[in-house]
């Protein structure tokens, strides 16, 4: 078992973190799609590669690694990505502390926004008027805290350059403003953060799925969603 294999969706954004990292390093890797729509992660084979079930997954020579930041972290560390993943204890804690805040804030942009609207969009569940505008509110008061305090203290979240941090922010984010779920022009910071990101190498090439995605979201009107 020789080599690195993903296995995700493009769509996903965590594993769009890692593929995004990835591409931009010129590390070589074999994907492997797995649907989680389609019941693929619900299942005992995957359970063993992945204890909570979600993507992406990792294996490396056969070693497997579940949930993104550890993935990334592991290969920041295998490779010697320094600039990812500062060794200066300092910036290497400013991104750590963005990562942890992560899970429990910026991750709402999937689970109150995304996720709903991509349901709806499907044809699974409705996402009426009233349960949109309770997300809408958590997922602004998140990218208040985003644009006035994290990047109030530097031009990105750990320093001076990207990091892990600025990688997997950008891929709850780029959801919000390729299906136009939220209005960003109240966050200045943010914007300028994010089209600073949005240059970055295989920005588009890692997106190609998020973008057919965002087409459909926009052609179906919001009062059927």
């Amino acid at each position: 078992m020789s080599g690195l294999r993903v296995l995700g969706h493009y769509v996903s954004q965590p594993t769009r973190a890692v593929l995004w990292t990835l591409r931009m390093k010129n590390v070589p890797f074999e994907f492997e799609k797995v649907d989680p729509v389609a019941g693929e992660t619900r299942n005992e084979e995957f359970y063993k590669i992945s204890p909570s079930g979600l993507i992406p997954v990792i294996s490396d020579g056969g070693f497997y690694l579940s949930e993104s930041h550890a993935i990334l972290v592991y290969l920041s560390e295998k490779h010697g990505w320094t600039d990812l993943y500062p060794t200066n204890p300092q910036e290497r804690a400013r991104v750590n502390e963005y990562l942890h805040w992560h899970h429990s804030n910026m991750r709402r942009c999937s689970s109150r926004l995304f996720l709903p609207t991509l349901q709806a969009t499907l044809g699974a569940r409705p996402f009426p008027d009233d349960a949109r505008a309770a997300s809408e509110k958590a997922v602004h008061k998140v990218l208040s805290v985003f644009d006035q305090r994290f990047l109030s203290r530097s031009e990105f979240l750990a320093g001076a350059h990207v990091t892990l941090a600025d990688l997997s922010a950008y891929c709850e984010l780029d959801q919000i403003k390729y299906c136009q779920l939220l209005d960003l022009a109240p966050y200045t910071r943010l914007q300028r953060w994010m089209d600073t990101l949005a240059a970055l190498p295989h920005h588009d090439d890692v997106r190609k799925s998020l973008f057919r995605l965002a087409k459909l979201v926009q052609e179906k009107p919001k009062a059927s969603l």
